[in-house]
């Protein structure tokens, strides 16, 4: 999607500084990514990874907020090239949003 796509959530353009992606809490669960980035999903050194993105804005539908811990998949920043893997703050965030041991 790019620029007002009907959602009050507009993407600003291919600046890396702005929103990547957004989504909706469940029940709705939508996740929009702006095709104006440059994404990738082979670990490119100049794309956004979008598997990434995607498990994040996951995150947030499941109702994880950010982290502050930079390694972690719910950070809020990520630059060009990085891929992440789920951290034990991730871990941990999930488990005690839905009460598991």
């Amino acid at each position: 999607m790019r620029g007002d796509h009907g959602d009050g959530l507009p993407f600003d353009g291919p600046e890396p500084k702005g929103g990547l992606a957004h989504s909706f809490p469940a029940p709705d669960g939508r996740v929009h990514f702006d095709a104006a980035q440059k994404w990738s999903a082979h670990g490119e050194e100049d794309g956004i990874d979008i598997q990434t993105v995607g498990l994040h804005e996951l995150g947030h539908v499941l109702g994880l907020g950010h982290s502050s811990v930079h390694e972690a998949v719910m950070y809020p920043v990520i630059s060009p090239g990085e891929r992440k893997i789920l951290h034990e703050d991730d871990i941990r965030g999930i488990k005690a949003l839905y009460k598991l041991k």
